[in-house]
């Protein structure tokens, strides 16, 4: 006779079951030995550097300030700071797919702040915000894994000239046209 899960709970609300196990149909894959190496983009190639593998540290605006040549990691509602335009990285949390902040952001560090340096999203960076992410100012972006990097490559050369001006290329289209 199989025994139960847990044994009987002590009260009339206490839960049957723990939280931390969920019985579901499907099987779970074994977890493979390679460590989890998400996908760096950087102006529109596959690469990778001492931020994205580790060596070098992110940091929140807080610890930052303390170490400056430490790149600094901001969350979507982190109201920029004029200070932050010293950091070598900065890289934008991105918590969902359609949380849009993370583009306001960056392109106030650029247009507003005149950053110079890497501005890198990560998070939940999906290849259809590649496009997107290009035109806000961002220069490098990380996929995690399981996402499509030909998508996302594909992404950043969709159009050869935009009508409207971005934080790449101010001046619209029909300004750069002789007459």
């Amino acid at each position: 006779m199989p025994s139960p899960l847990f044994s009987t709970p002590m009260s009339n609300g206490a839960s049957k079951t723990s939280p931390s196990c969920t019985v579901t149909a499907g099987s779970a894959s074994r977890r493979s030995r390679r460590g989890f190496m998400p996908t760096l983009i950087k102006d529109g190639a596959v690469t990778t550097d001492g931020w994205s593998t580790g060596e070098k540290s992110l940091l929140a605006p807080d610890a930052w300030l303390e170490q400056a040549t430490a790149g600094l990691l901001l969350q979507v509602d982190t109201e920029p700071d004029a200070a932050f335009v010293k950091a070598p990285l900065i890289a934008i949390e991105f918590p969902e797919f359609k949380d849009g902040r993370g583009l306001s952001l960056g392109a106030l560090l650029r247009s507003r702040f005149g950053f110079t340096g890497d501005l890198r999203a990560v998070g939940d960076v999906h290849p259809d915000l590649a496009h997107y992410l290009i035109r806000c100012g961002f220069s490098s972006f990380v996929l995690p894994d399981g996402r499509d990097v030909a998508v996302a490559l594909k992404g950043t050369t969709v159009y050869s000239h935009y009508y409207q001006g971005s934080v790449r290329d101010p001046q619209p289209l029909y300004r750069k046209t002789s007459r």
